[in-house]
């Protein structure tokens, strides 16, 4: 999912009015807590909001000129690693995950409030939110990293997975920061689960697994992603698996051969054989308003799902995004989905921008079992 918009202009639908004060507390506290760790609730829509109608548009897919390889779109910002190596990011910045240091990078991983990239020299620099220990990654060679929500892991050059971060999952469930043995191809960390793609294809899975998240299909696998409650990967034969969570159709992937594959929050795009990309599941925030999972016609090289966004690379290089500009917490306009021109070899857009981190939050998760 890599600014905010005015939803009272002609033609894009208003929020809609609450009959109480304590309605709207309510319903943004939920949404805080599911998205920054807390406790998971499956029956909640990705904003906060089970309507399944189609309303209008909330905005026209935002394309920039440039030279892109790849994107990475998630909640509240989005990084990108430049041609010449160099890192930007954009969007929201509360705790510095939009603020990369000025070095030279060959990947990048934004989650929900940190980013994480792996340095030409091989080694991980990690920024932004960290009071679980998510940013700070160990020392040594990696050849990937995969940032969370409340945790990191990244693939050693020797094939070897490690992380670091939160190990606590909801429910009495966790174990998402503690990795199998063995070589791993590929690793993707997800809220409070995380799965690899080990070397002989097989897809591996560690972590919260209250949903079926974590619990893969049998067959050979080239890639894997995984999100809040589902989890989908491309096979070898180019078809598309999903498992989880399905109440928005985000585990229900159409047929036909896949390159690659992204889960959002709720929602999950792909893009195919022909350059073109579908996407399946929740289509709408809070507001009920249409966005991140309608991609604009014409070719892609790769796509990247977010919370309440999604972005792609075209075939010409440029970025083009679709779907909310905003933080869904409070509709501020952060500009997650408005990239900046530029050549880019990647980039990574963090999961998820409605966090709430006070103590008093952490103890009435304690009390019902969110950590």
């Amino acid at each position: 999912m890599n600014g905010r918009r005015d939803n009272t202009r002609p033609g894009v639908a208003t929020r809609p009015l609450f009959a109480a004060p304590f309605l709207v507390i309510l319903a943004l506290l939920i949404a805080a807590v599911s998205a920054c760790g807390g406790v998971d609730d499956p029956t909640a829509s990705p904003g906060g909001d089970d309507s399944t109608a189609s309303p209008a548009l909330d905005s026209e897919p935002t394309e920039t000129t440039g030279d892109f390889a790849s994107v990475s779109a998630g909640g509240g910002h989005t990084c990108a690693v430049r041609r010449d190596s160099s890192v930007v990011c954009w969007g929201e910045d509360e705790y510095g995950e939009a603020t990369p240091p000025e070095r030279e990078f060959t990947s990048i991983s934004a989650g929900s409030s940190h980013t994480c990239g792996v340095q030409q020299d091989g080694s991980i620099a990690c920024w932004g939110w960290d009071d679980d220990g998510q940013a700070t990654p160990p020392a040594g060679g990696f050849a990937s990293v995969s940032a969370g929500t409340l945790h990191t892991c990244g693939v050693r050059t020797d094939g070897s997975v490690a992380c670091w971060g939160s190990n606590l999952g909801y429910g009495g469930e966790g174990g998402q920061a503690t990795p199998p043995s063995g070589e791993f191809a590929s690793v993707s960390a997800g809220p409070f689960h995380t799965c690899g793609v080990r070397m002989d294809g097989t897809v591996n899975c560690w972590g919260s697994h209250g949903q079926d998240q974590a619990k893969p299909p049998e067959g050979e696998f080239t890639s894997v992603s995984t999100q809040r409650n589902h989890t989908c990967g491309v096979k070898r034969d180019g078809t598309v698996a999903c498992w989880g969570w399905n109440e928005y159709g985000e585990a229900t992937p159409p047929a036909g051969e896949f390159a690659s594959v992204s889960a959002g929050y709720g929602h999950a795009c792909g893009v195919r054989q022909d350059g073109s990309v579908a996407c399946w599941g929740f289509n709408a925030d809070y507001s009920g308003i249409v966005r991140q999972a309608t991609p604009p016609a014409g070719e892609f090289a790769s796509v990247s799902a977010g919370f309440n966004h999604t972005c792609g690379v075209r075939g010409d290089g440029s970025v083009e995004c679709w779907g909310s500009n905003e933080d869904v917490s409070n509709s501020e306009v952060v500009g997650q989905a408005t990239p900046p021109a530029g050549e880019f070899t990647s980039v990574s857009a963090g999961s998820n921008r409605p966090c709430i981190r006070t103590p008093d939050l952490r103890t009435v998760l304690k009390q019902i079992g969110g950590f």
